[in-house]
């Protein structure tokens, strides 16, 4: 199977009303969009409106994506998202039920905008990618032991495991959203409980995640059909725990010690009875799920 992406293309004859387009210039982070109004045959309008919001071809075992068109103007990130259509010059039906309007002629509004959503050619489709990032936390109770009470005469008293302090560790959650994808990611199901294997990267707010420190949660996955192609959407959950820096990292397998000297809380890796680090929290390799 091949895949091939092309620029939008129209099917139908069509012509652009008077008065169009109306350029909307706003203060407002979204800046700029534009309306477009056309006519084009009743029978043709469906036709029409794919060409301006894109649609997939499938011509055997080849699949050609269209994009959405661009409205170039004033900026090649205009893109056509939204079409509304309405009837014009209604005559009566000859044949049917003449109850119900008949209408040669359909108007096309066409809306543009520049999308909020990364857009990029992936996934053997052209997907939009968002992305949320928010603080979260954790709780974390700190081991007992090496930890002492100071009374009266300076005695100190070894704490009780009731008397164990908690601590509240900061994380950060960050979705990664994927729509109109033509596949699903491969191995997606098998990431959830896994961390990072090699850094991860967030193009919409520039941060970087070093390996060990991304931890995958369980993905949601919606399937759309639409008049131009069965695609999928994918929203993928990792929570973001580093201990340490960015050049030292001390992610998911790293647990609290508080039984160093002249240190309050540090992160260090368990071990077993050989010397071996313990990994509690297996390393995937996500690269392949985010867009390039």
């Amino acid at each position: 199977m091949s895949v091939q992406i092309l620029p939008s293309r129209f099917t139908v004859d069509f012509e652009e009303l008077d008065g169009s387009p109306t350029e909307n210039i706003s203060v407002e982070w979204e800046g700029i969009s534009v309306n477009r109004s056309f006519r084009c045959a009743a029978a043709d309008r469906m036709s029409l409106v794919k060409s301006f919001l894109g649609w997939t071809e499938y011509l055997g075992l080849n699949i050609i994506i269209h994009r959405p068109h661009v409205y170039t103007y004033i900026s090649n990130d205009l893109m056509a998202y939204n079409a509304a259509i309405k009837p014009e010059g209604k005559i009566q039906a000859v044949i049917g039920d003449s109850r119900f309007a008949n209408y040669p002629y359909a108007t096309v509004e066409i809306s543009y905008k520049i999308p909020q959503a990364l857009m990029a050619e992936h996934y053997g489709a052209f997907v939009t990618i968002s992305e949320t990032l928010q603080e979260a936390s954790e709780f974390v109770t700190l081991p007992e032991e090496k930890l002492f009470w100071k009374v009266d005469g300076g005695v100190y008293l070894p704490l009780d495991l009731l008397d164990a302090p908690g601590k509240v560790n900061k994380l950060l959650e960050w979705t990664y959203e994927i729509r109109n994808a033509l596949y699903m990611p491969p191995g997606i199901w098998g990431y959830p409980g896994h961390v990072n294997a090699y850094e991860c990267y967030s193009r919409t707010f520039d941060i970087r995640f070093p390996a060990g420190t991304l931890l995958c949660g369980n993905p949601t996955v919606s399937k759309e059909v639409s008049f131009s192609a069965t695609t999928f959407n994918i929203l993928l959950r990792f929570l973001a725990k580093n201990n340490g820096t960015y050049l030292i990292p001390k992610g998911w397998n790293y647990f609290p010690n508080v039984g160093r000297s002249g240190v309050d809380v540090s992160f260090e890796p368990i071990y077993d009875s050989a010397g071996n680090p313990k990994i509690f929290y297996p390393f995937a390799d996500f690269r392949n799920i985010f867009v390039p």
